[in-house]
């Protein structure tokens, strides 16, 4: 329950320095794991075969994990803003827009907005 209590008072913790190489957390039970991911949504995961997870290497995992799904959200986004801005360039209107890259109207409308700003 300690490992628990701690994960949870430190999770936002600087990048996740507070558990680095903590014993206590490289031999957490597989259900003390469930619990922290319950309560507090993180996604640590282990070998489904083992009875104990190195909690310590699972976090590192799950934050670059997170990182690299950002980055590739980024990337994504990227991708739909220049073809949002093509598209301006070939006078379509904001619904015709929307419809092309399966975005809300709202979300064409900012994109706009920012390429606007950037542009002057």
């Amino acid at each position: 329950m300690g490992s628990v209590l701690q994960f949870i008072k430190h999770q936002s913790d600087d990048g996740g320095r507070w558990i680095k190489g903590k014993r206590r957390f490289q031999n957490v039970e597989k259900e003390a794991v469930e619990l922290i991911n319950m309560i507090t949504g993180a996604n640590i995961a282990g070998n489904e075969k083992d009875e104990v997870v190195d909690v310590c290497r699972a976090w590192e995992n799950s934050l670059k994990n997170a990182k690299d799904e950002g980055q590739r959200e980024g990337r994504i986004a990227g991708q739909i803003e220049g073809k949002i801005e093509a598209y301006i360039d070939c006078n379509m209107t904001i619904p015709e827009i929307a419809k092309k890259v399966s975005k809300p109207e709202e979300y064409v409308r900012e994109v706009v907005k920012k390429l606007s700003a950037v542009s002057q």
